[in-house]
């Protein structure tokens, strides 16, 4: 497909380094530096790689959790036995056994489930609980954000627990609050309570003004009530993911006032516990 989404049923690519320069029908010449080339029938079909911007693929070898009943926050379904004996602890014996390679064969097998669903590129590796050969485990086929395998694209950040002050807030987001190469995906407010929502606001200042940057990007927000969704017009956006959301909580973000908002919106799966196989079964 080209940029208006044209299907191009005979199309030729022409691939300079890193990056497609030609994309049209075959019946239309290529660019002089690849005149003289033969192309090479693929006899396939070419898509859009579908970027994942929440998931979390150390669990993805889990299946559907039957969650127990609904939860106003997520300390709330984290602190259940059920939880810790169908969740947790299954994926820390898979993929932190040190006497395995458990951990090499679950990241083949959720990027083959996340490719299955056109997904080129995810997201949600805990780097700071992972040492070096963990880390070597998940260089493969799909793209992870905070681990890119090549160091000229931009790796992401990201902070799955809330802050619980601005202090905490400004030292860890602050140094870099606007800076489009830096990434920050931050779990936020996920939930539907007054405890989860308070959360959005260890990013006002003392001066009353919000740390919210070009380069936020806030997973979830649930929470949030219509003042603070439009605060995030000056994000990057927000990462929905519904049916964990429904799931966990019987209730989502509030889509509709972030459109209305102007706050982009992009799907995330969330992961296999309580999520869809993939980002094409969640859209």
């Amino acid at each position: 497909m080209d940029g208006n989404f044209t299907v191009i049923d005979n199309c030729v690519l022409a691939i300079e380094g890193k990056r497609i320069v030609h994309c049209a029908p075959d019946d239309q010449p290529l660019p002089a530096p690849f005149s003289q080339d033969r192309p090479i029938d693929l006899q396939g079909t070419i898509y859009p790689g579908l970027f994942e911007l929440h998931n979390h693929p150390a669990y993805n070898a889990i299946p559907l959790w039957r969650v127990p009943a609904h939860y106003s926050n997520r300390q709330g379904w984290q602190a259940a036995a059920s939880y810790r004996r169908f969740v947790t602890n299954p994926a820390a014996l898979l993929t932190h056994d040190p006497l395995s390679n458990n951990a090499r064969a679950v990241v083949r097998f959720v990027e083959g489930r996340a490719l299955l669903g056109g997904v080129t590129t995810t997201q949600g590796l805990s780097l700071s609980k992972m040492d070096g050969n963990e880390k070597a485990a998940y260089a493969g086929l799909v793209r992870n954000v905070e681990l890119p395998d090549d160091n000229s694209w931009p790796a992401a950040q990201d902070k799955i627990s809330d802050f619980k002050s601005y202090a905490q807030a400004e030292q860890a987001y602050g140094p870099i609050v606007g800076d489009r190469t830096k990434p920050f995906l931050l779990h936020l407010s996920e939930g539907t309570d007054d405890y989860s929502r308070a959360f959005f606001e260890s990013l006002r200042s003392p001066n009353g003004e919000y740390l919210i940057g070009a380069n936020l990007i806030g997973i979830h927000a649930t929470a949030l009530n219509p003042d603070q969704m439009g605060r995030l017009r000056q994000s990057a956006g927000i990462v929905w993911s519904p049916l964990s959301n429904l799931l966990l909580y019987g209730a989502t973000t509030d889509v509709g006032t972030a459109v209305q908002s102007g706050v982009q919106i992009a799907l995330g799966s969330d992961w296999g516990p309580s999520g869809t196989k993939n980002l094409l079964g969640e859209l």
